[in-house]
């Protein structure tokens, strides 16, 4: 057994669970160290995980690498070694942000007709199923 096929089982198993319970899977692609400034360094994670969410028709993927070139592109400096600093943590909460706007926009009718909020606002929205709950808050930027 090699770690692409565990990795790609643990996956399948995730999306089996977030759809038992009537949610949206989304995978993000969480760039980091020198392919977060360099255009050409594409990762083999980023290859694995785009190919991966591409041939399962239930999961939203997209990844946070192009807005850190993006930002290193305007002049942001950004740390390589180690985990992100405050000006990494800003730019993946404001990628990711636009797509829980629309998968919340996309759902949050399916959920409201099904009677599981509990009088929330889509962005503060709680949803309760069978005893369990699952919150789901707007990632706000800082």
């Amino acid at each position: 057994m090699n770690s692409r096929f565990i990795t790609r089982h643990i996956l399948n198993r995730f999306i089996e669970v977030v759809d038992d319970i009537g949610a949206q899977p989304l995978f993000v692609y969480l760039a980091t160290g020198d392919e977060i400034i360099k255009p050409a360094l594409a990762s083999y994670g980023e290859k694995f995980l785009q190919q991966f969410c591409q041939q399962n028709r239930k999961v939203d993927y997209f990844s946070t690498r192009k807005d850190f070139l993006e930002a290193t592109r305007r002049g942001t400096r950004l740390k390589t070694e180690g985990h992100w600093d405050s000006a990494g943590h800003w730019i993946v909460a404001n990628s990711i942000k636009p797509h829980l706007d629309k998968l919340m926009q996309e759902h949050y009718h399916d959920w409201e007709r099904r009677g599981e909020i509990l009088g929330r606002q889509p962005s503060e929205a709680i949803f309760s199923k069978d005893m369990n709950s699952l919150a789901i808050k707007e990632v706000q930027a800082y």
